[in-house]
């Protein structure tokens, strides 16, 4: 009898505990756990929460703040002095008028021109419909840095996003996500678009026969392929080589 009765508590306990649902037995043996303190293996595969999911850093503006602007429009008509910022990305302007921001379409335009607040110096943009070979480009704005009767450099911005990269678990790389602007600069000779990239000998090919005059030049000189005062002078000089005297 009292075999029997130890069996039926025995099976009562068991069909007890399989009553229970999953979460259940889970949540008490969380408790079990944290209540001894032996949290030692959990603990060291843990890991503190971000404090934010990051963000994006930068923008797709050519230059950070307002400036006076002139715009050379479609119909040639010219607007001076509008506070205004260029969007590369979207191909418009910010443009402040009446005291409130306002977005002009690049379409509209065949050029814009600001004096630079860092360098005073003047920049020129020309949109691609007036550019030679407009087929080849993509829209947007080519900056004008050297206006030469036989060569001219000329830059087009780009822009990069850098993705985060950072890893919760190993708790490196970085969360924010970046937005670069990159110049990529080239020479326009006789309506050809000449890239310009590191200065390595494969890469001279661009500068035709006067390759070997050049890449002395590049040297001695040590131009850099990312200075625009560098290309200036470069494309002056190559000019002066095509140029017949």
């Amino acid at each position: 009898m009292k075999k029997l009765y130890t069996l039926t508590l025995t099976l009562f306990v068991a069909t007890s505990m399989l009553a229970q649902n999953d979460d259940d037995i889970t949540a008490n043996r969380v408790r079990q756990t944290l209540s001894t303190g032996n949290v030692s293996a959990m603990s060291s595969g843990m890991r503190t929460l971000p404090l934010n999911e990051g963000e994006t850093i930068g923008d797709y503006y050519l230059q950070e703040e307002l400036v006076a602007t002139n715009f050379v429009m479609q119909g040639d008509e010219i607007y001076e002095g509008f506070p205004a910022k260029y969007n590369i990305k979207g191909n418009f302007f910010a443009v402040m008028h009446d005291s409130t921001l306002k977005y002009l379409s690049a379409e509209l335009l065949k050029a814009f021109t600001f004096v630079d607040p860092v360098s005073q110096q003047r920049r020129v943009f020309l949109s691609e419909r007036v550019m030679p070979n407009t087929v080849e480009l993509i829209k947007g704005f080519w900056e004008i840095h050297h206006n030469g009767k036989k060569a001219k450099l000329i830059s087009k911005k780009e822009i990069e996003m850098v993705e985060a990269n950072y890893n919760v678990s190993l708790d490196i790389g970085d969360r924010n996500s970046k937005i670069k602007k990159k110049t990529v600069y080239y020479i326009l000779e006789n309506n050809e678009y000449k890239k310009i990239t590191k200065f390595k000998k494969k890469n001279l090919y661009i500068f035709g026969d006067q390759q070997k005059e050049i890449g002395s030049f590049i040297k001695s000189n040590k131009i850099d392929a990312e200075s625009e005062e560098d290309l200036v002078k470069l494309v002056q000089h190559y000019e002066g080589l095509i140029t017949p005297i």
